[in-house]
């Protein structure tokens, strides 16, 4: 089985996370905060840290889950490969494996039907190709195929010996 859809606009790299506070300081906090900084002692912020994805990731994310959906990728939790082919504007760099993340968890996101998780069990292998600059339609090309029961198996002994599980 096989889907292929593209995700129209320019591809987006994963981007760390972003560490900050939850919630804001109340009225009383601020006061201890002031006084604490006055007299020249240590405070320490009681509100949790937490951690966010960059809105524009989290944007591509949903765009690749929202093209898997009309495809109608469903993988589930069956053996996959993933390839991607990606079109860039002129003079723009990224890493391609950043690029892989983000399509993964995008798939991810569009539900346990079309991919239950990116783990090595479900994927199996990514291969990212750059496809070449497009000014007009930058894009990525998504192609998933679930693969055949004892494929990799076949491979992996192909490649690395007999012996190999």
């Amino acid at each position: 089985m096989e889907w292929i859809f593209e995700v129209n606009g320019i591809p987006v790299p994963k981007a760390r996370p972003r560490a900050g506070r939850a919630g804001a300081l109340t009225a009383a906090q601020k006061r201890e905060r002031a006084s604490a900084k006055k007299a020249g002692q240590a405070w320490t912020d009681p509100r949790a840290v937490v951690f966010r994805t960059p809105e524009r990731t989290t944007s591509y994310e949903r765009a690749v889950a929202a093209a898997a959906g009309e495809a109608g990728v469903m993988v589930r939790d069956r053996p996959c490969e993933v390839w991607l082919r990606v079109w860039l504007p002129p003079h723009s760099t990224m890493d391609l494996d950043n690029v892989t993340k983000s399509v993964l968890d995008g798939l991810v996101l569009a539900g346990k039907a079309a991919l239950a998780d990116d783990n090595v069990q479900i994927v199996r292998r990514t291969v990212a190709e750059y496809a070449g600059v497009d000014a007009v339609r930058p894009r990525t090309e998504v192609r998933v195929m679930v693969l055949p029961a004892g494929v990799m198996r076949a491979l992996a002994q192909t490649y690395f010996g007999a012996g190999c599980e």
